[in-house]
């Protein structure tokens, strides 16, 4: 599903109109996106959580030079699907 067809989709669910329902899809997205920023928790019940994740810088051994260098790892976004969701979508 794209984000238009999700923008038309709540506004025909919701009887909001199309630039409504745009609105509020665009702010429930930069709210979303704002947290992760100040690496915040995010928990939406019976759907699921998102979570900024770091890993430990890895090590690696340059056989040119002879040396180890630390290459850093990037920041990832994680989404764990809650419990509710995985039954709804294995039951299909």
């Amino acid at each position: 599903m794209t984000k238009r067809a999700l923008i038309n989709k709540v506004a025909e669910e919701s009887g909001l109109n199309v630039s409504q329902s745009k609105r509020a899809i665009n702010n429930f997205l930069r709210n979303i996106s704002q947290e992760l920023e100040k690496q915040r928790y995010i928990d939406i019940r019976n759907f699921g959580t998102l979570k900024v994740e770091y890993h430990k810088p890895r090590r690696y051994y340059s056989p040119v030079t002879g040396q180890f260098t630390e290459v850093r790892t990037p920041v990832l976004v994680s989404f764990r699907a809650s419990k509710k969701l995985k039954i709804q979508v294995t039951k299909g």
